[in-house]
């Protein structure tokens, strides 16, 4: 290397050492106490966030008690289809087919999917399906398809998907 070549590399160096002592002395070292309470601040808005969290999961977990069958799981189909019929039975419908399909099993929980195929008068049907919704029939709707039984009738035939929810059992 030349010494033209050595003054630059020696300036170079002399320039970073002027900025790391700049940075030093312009940004002070925060003191002890000042990090202890900033990091004592940021754990009580931690504290604070994960009380609301756990209180949403309070609220969440009562809203879903309310909504899950609580039978063992081989009763479910047997009380959904009671349910399903005293229900139709209160709005005069007539119950022509409940068909139970493919159970999906989640985290947590087990979805027990049912097909209802109802006949009556339209005013009834709706009156049905919004009984359905409530938390106390736990048998909330997730697909409907109503038609015209016939041109001569003012009756409907409806086919409305419910689902039975059920927590699953935790193994010790």
């Amino acid at each position: 290397m030349t010494n033209r070549m050595w003054n630059r590399v020696t300036a170079g160096a002399v320039v970073v050492m002027i900025g790391i002592l700049a940075f030093q002395v312009l940004v002070p070292i925060p003191s002890p106490t000042v990090v202890v309470r900033s990091l004592r601040r940021q754990e009580a808005e931690l504290r604070k966030k994960i009380e609301v969290a756990r209180a949403d999961v309070s609220a969440t977990r009562t809203k879903n008690q309310l909504r899950t069958w609580k039978q063992p799981a081989d009763q479910v189909a047997a009380a959904a289809m009671a349910k399903v019929t005293e229900l139709a039975k209160a709005q005069s419908l007539k119950v022509i087919a409940f068909r139970p399909q493919r159970i999906q099993e989640d985290v947590g929980v087990t979805r027990y999917p049912y097909q209802v195929t109802l006949e009556g008068y339209f005013p009834k049907v709706v009156a049905f399906v919004q009984a359905l919704e409530t938390p106390k029939h736990k048998l909330p709707v997730v697909s409907m398809q109503i038609t015209a039984s016939d041109g001569a009738s003012d009756k409907v035939s409806s086919t409305v998907g419910i689902v039975a929810f059920r927590e699953n059992e935790t193994k010790p």
